[in-house]
């Protein structure tokens, strides 16, 4: 059992681990390796997935890619030092389920883009499912790693919203390679989380980005858009050109509580939002609301703010 580097050459033998020993563990808690160094990157790496990969023979190579998201980041996360370049893994068209990011296996201070198709968005597809059944769940508690999404679609089924918590960053639509403008938005479709649960939820200072250019159609309703209801979440939406086929919902189109705070920010929206606008409260603050879609206004309460 061994660490790969990215040309598929083996670089530092593991140690297996003892049961006293302490090492990285698998999602079922058995211990899976103890790394006796890490990769340091020196560029900017790319890793490569496919659905016809292997979690267990790949190497994240084009040659032998794996075969889950889940995998690559416990993969970086136990192996890799990435020394503040930018790590890609870069998707082959199909479907994929999504990841689940937790104190254990989150790769900590580390910039991670996820790359799909540039001429065909809906070429590459994230769903529920794998650990956790998540679509994209980041918790690890202040591991500061940021995730982009670009070129693809995220596919949402009843119950799992898009989460990202404690001090984490998920940015959707904004290339870090070819810039802010370059188009790389995310479509989002399939059905709303329904009941309590909002497409995007940050919280516990945990941030949302989305730029870009991008389609919503979820055929069922959801409780909202961007949801910050767990405590000073964070989100933006920013020069960010969306088409509405289908969206409904049942609460708010943006609901901040516990001192969060949002951005509508140069943002054009065509189609109808059924539903109302947003919610302020709990000394939360939003700005920039003139273009944010819905057929009731917003408002405010117990402090809330829009400015």
């Amino acid at each position: 059992m061994g660490v790969y580097a990215p040309d598929g050459s083996l670089y530092v033998t593991l140690a297996n681990g003892d049961p006293g020993a302490s090492g990285a563990y698998a999602p079922d808690g058995s211990l899976r390796a103890t790394p006796l160094t890490r990769i340091k990157l020196t560029e900017a790496t790319t890793y490569y997935i496919s659905t016809t990969g292997s979690d267990s023979t790949g190497k994240g190579t084009s040659a032998l890619p794996w075969a889950t998201l889940q995998f690559a980041f416990e993969y970086l996360a136990e192996n890799i030092d990435s020394a503040g370049y930018l790590v890609t893994l870069q998707l082959a068209d199909g479907t994929y389920d999504g990841f689940y990011l937790y104190d254990g296996n989150t790769p900590a201070n580390m910039a991670i883009r996820i790359l799909g198709n540039t001429g065909d968005k809906s070429a590459v597809v994230i769903q529920p499912g794998g650990t956790g059944d998540a679509l994209v769940y980041m918790e690890g508690t202040a591991q500061l790693c940021t995730v982009y999404l670009n070129y693809l679609t995220l596919q949402y089924a009843a119950t799992y919203p898009v989460i990202c918590w404690y001090s984490n960053s998920l940015t959707l639509g904004a290339d870090p390679v070819n810039g802010y403008g370059s188009g790389g938005g995310v479509h989002l479709t399939g059905a709303g989380p329904g009941n309590t649960r909002g497409l995007f939820e940050p919280g516990y200072r945990g941030r949302v980005e989305v730029y870009g250019t991008y389609t919503i159609n979820i055929s069922s309703g959801t409780t909202g858009y961007f949801m910050a209801n767990a405590g000073q979440g964070y989100f933006y939406h920013f020069t960010a050109t969306v088409t509405v086929t289908a969206l409904t919902v049942t609460q708010k189109f943006i609901l901040l509580q516990e001192l969060s705070y949002g951005t509508w920010r140069s943002s054009s929206v065509s189609g109808t939002v059924t539903g109302t606008k947003y919610l302020v409260e709990h000394n939360s603050v939003l700005s920039e609301v003139t273009t944010v879609p819905g057929t009731v206004a917003g408002s405010t309460a117990t402090g809330g703010q829009v400015i």
